[in-house]
């Protein structure tokens, strides 16, 4: 567990700990989990077994199973499911506005 610095104004909280959590990092790989994850009997040990097993690792986002008990909680299936069909879908959808693409020119 770290504190963090008090929180810049033009940051927010999660991505304000990620930071912090990635500047004191360590260790070779770097796992950021939600407070409410939990992992199967050795699914830890797995992820991280492939992911080094893997020779171009870089950067993993895992899709966990997303055990729904409440209402509101059941509303977030579109979310989930459309961050996973978004590489698939992505060909068919309109590009990008010409503002969300970045200028390399005045960079």
């Amino acid at each position: 567990m770290l504190d963090n610095p008090d929180l810049p104004s033009h940051w927010l909280c999660k991505s304000w700990a990620c930071w912090n959590g990635a500047q004191a990092a360590k260790g070779k790989i770097l796992l950021f989990a939600d407070g409410d994850t939990w992992f199967e009997k050795d699914g830890l040990a797995k992820a991280i077994d492939t992911f080094s097993s893997n020779k171009e690792n870089g950067f993993w986002t895992i899709h966990p199973f997303h055990k729904m008990i409440s209402f509101y909680e059941k509303l977030s299936w579109f979310f989930t499911l459309s961050s996973i069909l978004q590489p698939v879908l992505q060909p068919y959808l309109p590009p990008k506005h010409p503002s969300l693409q970045g200028d390399s020119a005045n960079a």
